[in-house]
Parts: structure tokens; C-alpha cells; sequence
């Protein structure tokens, strides 16, 4: 496959996930070079190794992309190793959450800083390189439905979403008379070995997957590799002059009304045991008080969007974070009571 014969991506959040599959998937599809970053350096050389495998040349940028001279850095290296950038795929997030009373000041600024300052910096570099090489590029934010409205536990990512969202329109419309193009992909709920460890953290039961997958109205979440053959279309020349859309991944179509709700399904197959949603760890920042806040054990602000907060308008994911337990009161009070 050629579609992205002699082009040169970066692709932040590379290191594991939805970024890691863009990546593999952009060297399988021909790209000369694929520029990847992240703070978990031992990943990221191995990525960068399985995409020589492939036939591409690689280069593995440790960064954290809450710090500004460390986004710049990998444009700077792109630049120095090929002298062009082609394409470029903001895939990392942080994806801590919490709710209104929870999130503090500091975590605001720092899931800010990593989820839309980041990806501003990453564009406005790249977008340099290519007016300079007057490459015809394509950028491409990942989103999530979530940036739609989001859960009470996701009341700064969904603001962080919300905000490229429009940024991503923004830009799409300045660039328009360079011939770069700009678009999102609004994933909903997607597994990945990330998505793994946060419901291992929130205490959600061990079949949770197969539960999900049993409720999805195509019988599965969306895979990584979903999410990397919409980014081999966007960044090839087959999107022609397709720009400024953001595009719903999700097997639920948003604005339905009244809400999906899971599909009937016996209860013992839902497996409702206790379920503690409620945490209080730290927010991945240095600073400030870290209450409410889930972090996500890996710590790493630069993974790519693969958590379940992008599937917060799933009525499966919903119905499960909403409180299964008071569910599992609430039936049992029906059943005591007739």
C-alpha cells in the first residue's frame, strides 16, 4: 500500500494505543518517515523499531507535551532528520478526569495545557515547515464525543475537547488558501490496553468488556485500527479537499433523542458487584490538591486518546459509570418491595 508514499508524519501519543496503531498503520500505508513522541521512552523504541520493520524510517521524540520547548522539539526534530512535514495527527491526551466541585485550578491549566496548548504549538510548527516547503498537508486532531456535552466526572476534558473542537474549524478556514487541510475524528468508546487499566482502576468488573462489546449495537467497541484507517484517509490525497469537518467515529449517533439506554440483558450477565467510582489520587500535576481526580496509573500526559472518557455519550459506558450499585439497591428494593 502507497497512500502515503514518500510523506513524512508525526503522530504525538504514539507510544501506545490509538497513536501507536496511526503509526504503524502510516508505515504499512508507505510514509517515508513517521515522527513519533511520548514520555515512556522504552515504548517508543520499540515502536520506532517495529515501523523499520516496515520499511519506514522512524524517530522516537521523548517529550511531555505539558511542557512548551518539549512540543516544539519534536517539530524541530522532524525538521532536522527529513526537512519536511507531510502530515501530522495530535492523538495524546491527558485523560483524567473529574467533576465540577473536584477539579482544581491546577489540573484545569495542566489538562488544558496538554489536551489544546500542545496541539496548537505542534500546528502552528508544523504548518511553518510546510508553507516554507509548500507541502499541501493534512492535520489531523483526534476528538471525542464527548466535547458534545460529557459526563459530571469529565467536566475539564470535555472543555479541553470542546475548545479543539473549534480550533480545529479555526485553523481549518485560515489555511484553506495554503491548500493545508485540517479536520477531527470524535472517537467514542474504543478499547485499548489503556482503556484496560482504567477500568481495572475504577473498580469495574472483570467482564467488563464482553458486557460492552454484548450492548454495542455492532457487537464491539471501536479498535484502535479503526481509528487509524479514517487517519490514512484524511492524510492521504484521497480526502481530496475535504477540510474543517470533525467527524463522529461511534457507533451511536449523536443528537438522538430521546438517549440510547443498553439493551435489556439478564442481570447476572451485567455482573454488578460493588463498584467504586469515587477517587482521590493525584491529577498527574505537580501541584494542587488532587481530590476527585482520577489519574490513570500510567501517569503519562502524552498517551494517545484511548480511554473510555471518549465513549461518554455511550449509553453502555454511562449506564456503568452512573452507579451501578445504586442500580443493584434500587432492584433489589423493587423485588423486597413486590
Amino acid at each position: 500500500m502507497s497512500r502515503l508514499k514518500d510523506k513524512v508524519i508525526i503522530i504525538t501519543g504514539g507510544t501506545q494505543g490509538v497513536g501507536e496503531a496511526i503509526a504503524i498503520r502510516a508505515a504499512i500505508n508507505g510514509a517515508a518517515g513517521v515522527v513519533i513522541c511520548g514520555r515512556q521512552q522504552e515504548k517508543g523504541e520499540a515502536v520506532s523499531e517495529r515501523i523499520r520493520e516496515i520499511g519506514s524510517q522512524a524517530e522516537y521524540v521523548k517529550a511531555d507535551l505539558a511542557i512548551e520547548e518539549d512540543c516544539r522539539h519534536v517539530v524541530e526534530r522532524c525538521d532536522k532528520r527529513f526537512g519536511r512535514v507531510d502530515g501530522l495527527v495530535n492523538a495524546a491526551a491527558d485523560t483524567n478526569r473529574g467533576t465540577l466541585e473536584s477539579t482544581t485550578v491546577e489540573f484545569w491549566d495542566y489538562q488544558f495545557a496538554v489536551n489544546v496548548r500542545a496541539p496548537f504549538i505542534l500546528c502552528q510548527d508544523v504548518v511553518k515547515i510546510m508553507t516554507r516547503e509548500k507541502i499541501e498537508g493534512s492535520i489531523v486532531n483526534i476528538l471525542s464525543v464527548a466535547a458534545a456535552c460529557g459526563m459530571p466526572i469529565l467536566t475539564s476534558y470535555s472543555s479541553t475537547k470542546g475548545a479543539l473542537s473549534t480550533f480545529t474549524k479555526n485553523i481549518a478556514n485560515s489555511l484553506r488558501e495554503n491548500r493545508i487541510r485540517v479536520n477531527g475524528i470524535n472517537l467514542g468508546w474504543t478499547d485499548t490496553p489503556n482503556e484496560h487499566t482504567v477500568q481495572k482502576a475504577q473498580g469495574s468488573p472483570s467482564n467488563w468488556l464482553a458486557v460492552a462489546e454484548r450492548n454495542s449495537p455492532f457487537g464491539r467497541l471501536l479498535k484502535p485500527y479503526d481509528v487509524a484507517n479514517l487517519c490514512m484517509y484524511l492524510l492521504s490525497s484521497e480526502s481530496g479537499i475535504l477540510t474543517g469537518s470533525n467527524i463522529d467515529l461511534s457507533q451511536r449517533v449523536m443528537g438522538v433523542f430521546p438517549p440510547e439506554t443498553t439493551r435489556d440483558e439478564p442481570e447476572e450477565t451485567l455482573d454488578l458487584g460493588e463498584s467504586d467510582v469515587d477517587f482521590a489520587v493525584d491529577n498527574g500535576s505537580s501541584t494542587g490538591d488532587s481530590s476527585g481526580v482520577l489519574e490513570l496509573p500510567s501517569g503519562d500526559s502524552s498517551v494517545a486518546e484511548d480511554s473510555n472518557v471518549d465513549g461518554a455519550m455511550d449509553g453502555i459506558n454511562q449506564f456503568r459509570l452512573s452507579g451501578l450499585s445504586e442500580m443493584k439497591d434500587k432492584k433489589e428494593k423493587g423485588s423486597s418491595d413486590s
